[in-house]
């Protein structure tokens, strides 16, 4: 996610992402409204209970993983794992790139959540690197 919007969402939501890993969030910039939806719950679903402490209840991992949104907390409960669940649903509609209607595909090695107008654009950009033109890398998600 480009820095600016992973800034926009640890300044709006501190609390929630104090303990962030890399104070960054791992996936592209089409999944933004989602995580940002889901800080909005996770943080009512905190501040509106008096048994929960907001520095104990913190992402500290967001992140793409099998072409899936995944966020890992400190603390779960219920709810939490509910809101989470939800946003994961709709990543897997979402495309991750741009954050139009998309679908999960799957290949030999990577799994990644895309409309058809950026797989094209992705498959244009192989067939370019193929030929040489070595500045042409498609993005290929984390695949360390």
């Amino acid at each position: 996610m480009r820095k600016e919007l992973d800034t926009k969402l640890c300044t709006e939501f501190p609390e929630l992402y104090a303990n962030l890993r890399y104070k960054e969030f791992e996936c592209d910039d089409g999944w933004y409204d989602i995580i940002y939806r889901l800080s909005v719950s996770l943080a009512s679903i905190v501040s509106n209970h008096d048994d929960m402490q907001p520095e104990v209840y913190t992402a500290v991992q967001v992140k793409e993983k099998f072409g899936a949104l995944v966020v890992y907390m400190d603390r779960y409960s219920d709810e939490i794992d509910e809101a989470i669940d939800k946003a994961r649903e709709e990543s897997l509609r979402t495309c991750e790139t741009c954050g139009a209607e998309g679908k999960l595909l799957k290949d030999s090695c990577l799994w990644r959540t895309t409309c058809d107008g950026c797989e094209v654009e992705r498959e244009e950009q192989w067939l370019r690197f193929e030929a040489g033109d070595f500045g042409a890398v498609p993005p290929v998600g984390d695949m360390n």
